[in-house]
């Protein structure tokens, strides 16, 4: 650090030693003009370093060679390590990664970015993949040494990256930089993620969804809402009416059905994934006249699908557009997710194309994509934060020369394409934060948590789990994406003080506002307090104190008390005109 003439990385190491070093200038169309550090390996391998005048990150650039005479297939990558240094004794660091805050001894691994920090001076060492294009780049705090120091190992999951013979092939960029303040750190790495995918946000839209309280809900219940929420809620932001699961037909109509239907219906092999035809019980008129009667109240039709995920079982689908087994057989995940379908082939590409162009012609402009680990063929590890050996399964795709993120990423640009001015919500990276940094730049909003449904109900972990996954990605909101924690609930069945936490710090968060409700069921002042957090600001938000422990988790027993409670306890944000302050009390039964 120039400002603080320290050393915080004193030594960092390569899997292969350094054969080759060379500093040479470097033009980049995003970053201008800068200077490299090009290192060659003794495997080939190579390593670029670059720095950008105003740039406050190092960018590391990796690329894989094959000296050998056949084609070499990697499932992961180790890229480097650095050693840490922060002037202070190691039990006193603290570590922010996507499974919250911990300190050394007990870090876990990261998904895409990773900070160390001083919780005292909020100095700090940030990390983060600066792109995800091939693999998901992961970051392993650990204790070495016995303890007598900390280091951090860097490496990317590939899944299956091919390099020919005598090629070289890169791998992804990451960038590393230190702070004095991590917390801008973290909001600079989401600045530089943005500014290479050029993202520009949607506006954040104010939503319902009909899943916590009537599943995929049915033509007269959401029109009903409809009429309801155009008069009480619409003038002050709810934009969205959004269908979601049990709103499809188990097969097309015409197609005869064979095997046991019982079978077809069991939520082991998870929802229908067939979203061609409504179900004549529920919407006898057709998904298109929903979307008409909504958008005719002026609101946006919005609608649940899973656009990477077939069934083998089932007859509408053709074998040969899912990604396969080592033996040939569709790669299936049982449970939720079904069959994956391989966005490499192109017959599944036109398949999936269809499939949005279906949607978006019945008239959606609000798409919630769920499962979205189906499009780049991986296991569902729901609930997932912290870091899970062999989540890419060994599914085979039909291009060999793309990776499983590469083809995750190609399917989101086809939702894109067929589904034009459409806002596009990604459900949920906590399914397998493999989707997380995959997503990047490709959705315009993402559900960072699990289900919460049980919120309604009054159950505390439900009630506070939303925010503590919006504090740990809270820099990722309105820079990359809107963060949606899953609704708010100001139903009778949760406790009046409840409801006014989730909502009010839902509203200082800046997080996406959803809520699941048959509106004209509330009473005034329930339905007064989705007023009062409508629409939802748009300005930057912070958690002041994300890196200091709260005094009462460690003393609880239970491991969800421990990590749930341990959150930021004060927000901060505003414009010009003024500063907000939230302060949050996340205990249950302390006042």
């Amino acid at each position: 650090s120039k400002v603080l003439n320290q050393t915080f990385i004193p030594s960092a190491s390569f899997p292969s030693e350094i054969e080759t070093s060379a500093v040479r200038p470097r033009k980049d169309a995003t970053w201008g003009r800068g200077q490299e550090l090009f290192l060659t390996h003794t495997n080939g391998w190579t390593t670029a370093i670059r720095l950008y005048p105003g740039q406050p990150f190092a960018h590391l650039l990796f690329a894989a060679e094959n000296r050998t005479e056949r084609p070499v297939s990697l499932k992961r990558a180790s890229l480097f390590s650095y050693d840490i240094d922060l002037g202070i004794p190691l039990e006193q660091i603290r570590v922010l990664g996507t499974g919250g805050l911990t300190d050394m001894k007990e870090a876990h691994g990261s998904y895409s970015w990773s900070a160390i920090v001083d919780p005292e001076t909020r100095n700090g060492i940030v990390a983060g993949c600066l792109t995800h294009d091939t693999g998901v780049g992961v970051f392993f705090p650990e204790m070495r040494n016995g303890g007598a120091g900390g280091k951090v190992s860097h490496r990317s999951d590939l899944g299956h990256f091919r390099v020919l013979p005598g090629k070289r092939r890169p791998i992804d960029t990451t960038v590393i930089g230190f702070f004095a303040d991590a917390r801008l750190g973290l909001e600079a790495y989401a600045d530089a993620v943005a500014r290479h995918y050029q993202i520009r946000l949607a506006p954040k839209p104010g939503v319902y969804c009909t899943w916590y309280h009537c599943g995929g809900s049915d033509e007269v219940k959401i029109a009903a809402n409809t009429g309801f929420a155009a008069k009480a809620l619409n003038p002050y932001g709810l934009t969205v009416m959004q269908i979601d699961s049990g709103w499809q037909r188990f097969l097309p109509k015409g197609l005869p059905h064979d095997g046991d239907r019982r079978y077809w219906k069991r939520w082991k092999e998870g929802p229908v994934k067939v979203f061609v035809d409504a179900r004549e019980s529920h919407y006898p008129k057709g998904m298109a006249h929903t979307a008409r009667n909504i958008t005719s109240h002026g609101m946006v039709a919005g609608i649940w699908s899973m656009p990477f995920a077939g069934n083998y079982r089932n007859p509408y689908f053709a074998h040969d557009i899912f990604a396969e087994n080592p033996d040939g057989t569709p790669f299936h995940n049982r449970g939720f997710s079904g069959t994956c379908i391989d966005m490499t082939h192109p017959k599944a590409q036109a398949f999936v194309a269809e499939r949005v162009k279906r949607i978006y012609g019945w008239g959606y402009r609000y798409f919630k994509m769920d499962g979205l680990h189906t499009g780049m063929a991986c296991k569902n590890v729901y609930a997932n934060t912290t870091y899970r050996d062999g989540s890419f399964a060994d599914s085979r795709l039909h291009d060999p020369d793309e990776t499983h993120i590469s083809a995750y990423r190609s399917g989101l640009r086809i939702v894109r394409e067929n589904a034009p001015d459409s806002f596009i919500l990604g459900c949920n990276v906590s399914q397998n934060m493999f989707t997380m940094g995959g997503s990047f730049g490709l959705v315009d909003a993402m559900r960072i948590g699990p289900d919460n449904g049980k919120a309604g109900r009054g159950v505390w972990r439900h009630v506070i789990i939303g925010a503590w996954h919006g504090t740990n990605l809270y820099f990722l909101n309105g820079r990359i994406w809107h963060n949606d924690p899953d609704p708010i609930y100001v139903r009778e069945g949760n406790p009046l003080e409840y409801a006014r936490l989730m909502c009010s710090w839902m509203a200082v968060a800046g997080a996406m506002h959803t809520s699941s409700i048959q509106y004209a069921d509330l009473s005034k002042d329930r339905l007064d307090i989705l007023r009062r957090c409508l629409p939802s600001h748009e300005y930057p938000s912070r958690p002041v104190d994300i890196f200091e422990e709260t005094p009462y988790a460690a003393e609880r027993r239970a491991k969800w008390e421990r990590l749930y409670m341990n959150q930021a306890r004060i927000w901060l944000t505003g414009n010009s005109r003024m500063n907000l302050i939230g302060l949050y009390n996340w205990q249950d039964d302390v006042p």
